[in-house]
């Protein structure tokens, strides 16, 4: 997961999204706890300005798209 944090507003629509809470903001900074994030991408397509991507092995992955809905 990555965040272009010139493109981020701190919207905090991910915030809200995040099934694991995984997603902080700390000084209007907004911050990604690995140890949570389980890359469901369900914050992805609903990023105002685009700022989440999600890769794997360099390669930009939508994962709603590809699993059809939530992965388990």
């Amino acid at each position: 997961m990555t965040i272009d944090k010139e493109k981020c507003i701190t919207c905090d629509v991910c915030n809200k999204l995040c099934p694991k809470e995984a997603v902080k903001y700390d000084c209007d900074n907004i911050l990604i706890e690995r140890e949570k994030c389980v890359l469901c991408g369900l914050c992805v397509p609903f990023c105002p300005l685009g700022a989440l991507n999600i890769f794997i092995n360099n390669e930009e992955k939508i994962i709603l798209n590809q699993t059809k809905g939530l992965p388990n």
